[in-house]
């Protein structure tokens, strides 16, 4: 939540009214090969940044148009703006990748809280590709026809965020697994109780480490493709004994 105070107030007014003046102007005016944008409002400004940062990185956009030329398209016909602002958004994309890709690389991936020499993190390889493939993003790749698709894609990397509800959603399925396969109650508490003192980011991180978190899904139907198991050779209540026999040992894995 953002809290607009008188000063920040009179910084977006000012922002806001400068682009839109010269978004007139060039209107107005017979100047060839530049780009027009939208005319933007505060309401609307206020209503699609849910924080400080995201609020000041779309104000220091809107600066950057107010520039002389920042207008001018080159032979591509995509302007000296758009441009700046992607190679902005595709570095944050590529730095929130790498950070990423640090931070899992220092996870080895675990059986019941047992360390599993040569198992890789499948998030760690999804994240890798992601980042790999960002390198064809670049400005010298981008053309009028790829531009707009090429912006979304780089954009929605940069403010992925993560899903605060996931530990929450897992802790109801296993009610729900619970009652689907008539498992003792108390030992769903007790794996529930467990796992509640984690926080989002250490409950991730053991979801996509820990073979038994995740292949204990697998019973549902949400994961199909589960490696590190074959769930032909483990049934939901071996599993669910491994896992409550092990918690502890899992939890100092991933617990920080």
């Amino acid at each position: 939540m953002i809290r607009y105070d008188k000063r920040l107030n009179s910084e977006i007014n000012r922002v806001v009214r400068n682009f839109n003046q010269k978004v007139d102007r060039l209107n107005k005016s017979d100047k060839a090969n530049v780009h027009i944008p939208n005319k933007v409002s505060v309401k609307q400004l206020k209503s699609t940044n849910n924080n400080r940062q995201e609020l000041y990185k779309t104000l220091n956009s809107l600066k950057r148009f107010s520039k002389r030329g920042y207008e001018s398209t080159d032979k591509t016909g995509i302007s000296k703006w758009q441009k700046q602002n992607y190679a902005i958004n595709l570095r944050t994309a590529k730095s929130k990748l790498t950070r990423e890709i640090k931070k899992y690389n220092q996870n080895v991936g675990t059986v019941f809280g047992k360390i599993q020499k040569g198992m890789e993190d499948e998030r760690l390889q999804t994240l890798r590709g992601r980042r790999k493939a960002l390198e064809n993003y670049n400005t010298s790749n981008l053309t009028l026809e790829n531009f707009q698709d090429y912006s979304e894609r780089v954009k929605k990397i940069g403010r992925q965020r993560k899903n605060e509800h996931f530990k929450e959603n897992y802790l109801d399925v296993l009610d729900l697994m619970g009652d689907l396969y008539d498992l003792d109650e108390d030992k769903i508490n007790m794996l529930k109780d467990s796992l509640s003192d984690l926080s989002s980011d250490e409950f991730e991180d053991m979801f996509y480490n820990e073979q038994g978190i995740k292949t204990l899904l697998e019973y549902y139907g949400i994961i199909r493709d589960v490696k590190g198991f074959d769930v032909d050779e483990l049934n939901v209540d071996e599993i669910l004994d491994g896992l409550l026999e092990n918690i502890d040992v899992i939890k100092n894995e991933y617990k920080r």
